[in-house]
């Protein structure tokens, strides 16, 4: 900046403003995705002259609700979804995992470098929430004195957060469309977990399904043998490691990468007969239950079981 001192002491801000970073003032109230907020700083001394912004006076800025300054809980380091009794935290540091609200995108980060000549230095934060009302942040930077400058008195020093309900989804939202693949003898359905949002095919960021199979069996012809219908499932999106209730010689470990995209949680569903002497058989299991969560950090549960009771049918149905 032109013209700042580094040897006095500030005494007031002269800019001090809050301002959205990502192009939506909405964020799901799920506790874990974000919206990402700019607070700029120009300070002066007692004659109105510029002065250099310390470190410590940046770590100093905190958010704060616009009503009774009461500090927003600083969320660092992020480690999954907020304390049960808060509302609204922040954080210095965006989690990737998780994209903005839906149709927005986000701005660079601040690069005070490129931005010195408005005189002002930049901070980013990135704000979750639980909440189901809206929530006007302000901010706050502390001397080293001690004395607090708040920017609810200043022109653009706030802004109005609005958390979105989780939306609700239906069970005819989610897709089951299966692959079949017939490879060494064995026959099997990669089975893509699909819900669309806005036409686009959602992607997970967390996927789990307990028990990690379900299985139907049937008795063979062939004495000391049992023929078993069974799952297994991709635990990390878009990646090819399938788990199963217990390792199974024989069948695919991984899931071809032709047939799975980033974010995809691929379910496969195989038939086999198993040797009673030689190897383990599926235990037998109705239904599971899977919790998964998508890219904007909403959760879903639903149960998924057989389509039919039959012995060799392979379809499955979430319920």
């Amino acid at each position: 900046m032109d013209n700042l001192s580094n040897t006095r002491q500030w005494t007031q801000p002269l800019n001090f403003t809050v301002e959205f970073a990502s192009t939506a003032d909405r964020v799901y109230a799920n506790g874990l995705q974000q919206v990402q907020l700019r607070v700029g700083l120009a300070v002066a001394d007692e004659n109105g002259d510029l002065i250099n912004i310390s470190d410590d006076d940046i770590r100093s800025l905190v958010l704060i609700q616009h009503s009774d300054a009461r500090e927003l809980p600083n969320a660092d380091p992020l480690m999954g979804l907020p304390p049960a009794a808060v509302q609204w935290d922040w954080s210095n540091k965006r989690d990737s995992r998780y994209r903005f609200f839906p149709g927005a995108d986000p701005l660079p980060e601040a690069d005070n470098s490129a931005l010195a000549s408005l005189n002002s230095l930049y901070r980013d934060f990135w704000v979750r929430s639980k909440a189901s009302g809206p929530l006007r942040v302000a901010a706050k930077v502390t001397m080293r004195d001690g004395t607090e400058f708040f920017s609810t008195e200043m022109p653009s020093g706030s802004v109005t957060l609005v958390p979105e309900a989780v939306p609700v989804r239906r069970i005819s939202d989610y897709t089951l469309r299966p692959t079949n693949i017939s490879e060494r003898g064995v026959s099997y359905d990669y089975i893509p977990f699909v819900i669309r949002n806005r036409g686009v095919l959602m992607e997970f960021v967390q996927f789990s399904m307990t028990p990690a199979s379900i299985s139907k069996h049937s008795k063979t012809a062939k004495p000391g043998t049992v023929h078993a219908v069974f799952t297994g499932y991709t635990p990390t999106p878009g990646k090819g490691p399938i788990s199963y209730s217990q390792t199974n010689s024989g069948l695919p470990s991984t899931v071809l990468q032709d047939f799975i995209r980033p974010g995809q949680v691929v379910i496969l569903v195989a038939d086999s007969t198993f040797n009673l002497s030689q190897s383990p058989v599926p235990g037998p299991n109705a239904s599971a239950g899977i919790t998964a969560i998508d890219r904007y950090g909403n959760t879903h549960r639903v149960t998924i079981t057989f389509n039919s009771n039959d012995d060799r049918l392979r379809q499955i149905k979430v319920v």
